[in-house]
C-alpha cells in the first residue's frame, strides 16, 4: 500500500479485518485524547 513505489512492488492490500481492526483502535485512540483534560491546552 505504499503509493511512492511502483503499484507492481506495492504489494497486497491488507484485508478488511485488518482494516476494521485499524480503524478501531485508532478511533479508541482519538476518544482516549480528547476525553483527557489535559489533551485541550487552549482551557
Amino acid at each position: 500500500m505504499d503509493s511512492a513505489q511502483p503499484e507492481k512492488f506495492r504489494g497486497a492490500l491488507p484485508t478488511v479485518q485488518r482494516l476494521t481492526v485499524f480503524r478501531d483502535t485508532a478511533a479508541e485512540r482519538v476518544r482516549a485524547r480528547t476525553d483527557t483534560p489535559s489533551s485541550t491546552p487552549f482551557v
